[in-house]
């Protein structure tokens, strides 16, 4: 397979279904099975190594309370002309959030450009009482120039003050949400640790 590879660049990332060994495994069956000397000998041939990564190491959990297994089957793999090439790329394995499986983010290590968040309207926005009253305020206000110019104008001074609406009536419920989800990472950073106490693991269901 390696043979194939042209100098080019390869990536192969999936849910491997398999383990490197057993020590990639809490819980259950940790023996070197013979699927995963076949897997360690496809990698070896293929000239396949795992990307520098970081986060969650056992990407898998059986999300049990009683007889919780945990494991390392989603893998992240490169070839030497993409080291070469991306040498600053990495892997970010995150929280699994509800799923048994941690999602993964590559990144390239590239420097790109930062672009500017696009405006969005909430459809809860039209129903809180102050939002038709400030869009008539904002679109009977005097502005002098061409028609066009104040068209411009007036869609300037609403996006303004609908951010503004925004920002007072989701503040709360964003910061809320944002340390909820802080909270549901910290307990599963933790489980992946000691994926075997229970206490843990009630914890997570009650957030």
């Amino acid at each position: 397979m390696c043979s194939s590879w042209n100098g080019s660049p390869w990536i192969v990332l999936d849910d491997f279904n398999v383990s490197w060994s057993g020590g990639e495994s809490i819980g259950g069956c940790s023996k070197i099975l013979s699927a995963m000397e076949e897997f360690n000998d496809c990698l070896q041939s293929s000239e396949l190594d795992d990307l520098h990564f970081s986060g969650f190491l056992h990407t898998w959990c059986n999300k049990r309370s009683n007889g919780c297994i945990s494991r390392k089957l989603d893998r992240v793999l490169v070839n030497n002309d993409w080291l070469v090439k991306f040498e600053n790329s990495e892997v970010i394995f995150l929280p699994p959030s509800i799923s048994d499986h941690c999602p993964s983010v590559v990144k390239l290590g590239l420097q790109g450009f930062k672009k500017n968040r696009p405006f969005k309207i909430f459809n809860f926005l039209t129903d809180i009482a102050d939002f038709l009253p400030l869009v008539e305020r904002c679109w009977q206000e005097q502005v002098h120039g061409t028609m066009q110019y104040k068209l411009c104008s007036k869609l300037q001074n609403l996006k303004k003050v609908l951010k503004t609406l925004n920002n007072d009536k989701v503040g709360d419920l964003t910061i809320k949400s944002v340390e909820a989800k802080a909270a549901l990472d910290d307990c599963q950073h933790l489980l992946d640790q000691q994926p075997l106490v229970l206490t843990l693991e009630f914890g997570k269901k009650s957030l």
